[in-house]
């Protein structure tokens, strides 16, 4: 992990355009090194943007997706997930029925 940075500010790339995303990330530069991603960026941009954040030095991914479904579902999804390495990603639980 990277100590150079203050990693308790995480900006959002929650933008319509990807285009746009990516030029805050780099304009962004060195100064932050953690991102979150959520599932409107997602659904969009499949995992284009995810890609890009993390190829960047030391980048640091929050994937704020909110997974929901039957817990196979969710566990594959979340299987998925972690190949992209994030730091975390969020899941909303219930109880048991």
């Amino acid at each position: 992990m990277d100590t150079t940075r203050d990693h308790r500010l995480i900006v959002a790339l929650d933008h319509d355009d990807p285009v746009k995303a990516q030029a805050l990330v780099e304009q962004l530069g060195d100064r932050i090194g953690f991102y979150k991603i959520g599932l409107g960026s997602l659904n969009r941009e499949g995992f284009s943007l995810i890609e890009f954040v993390r190829n960047q030095c030391c980048k640091r991914l929050f994937l704020d997706l909110k997974l929901f479904d039957i817990g196979s579902t969710v566990s594959r999804a979340a299987r998925t997930l972690a190949n992209r390495r994030p730091e975390f990603f969020t899941v909303r639980g219930h109880p048991p029925l």
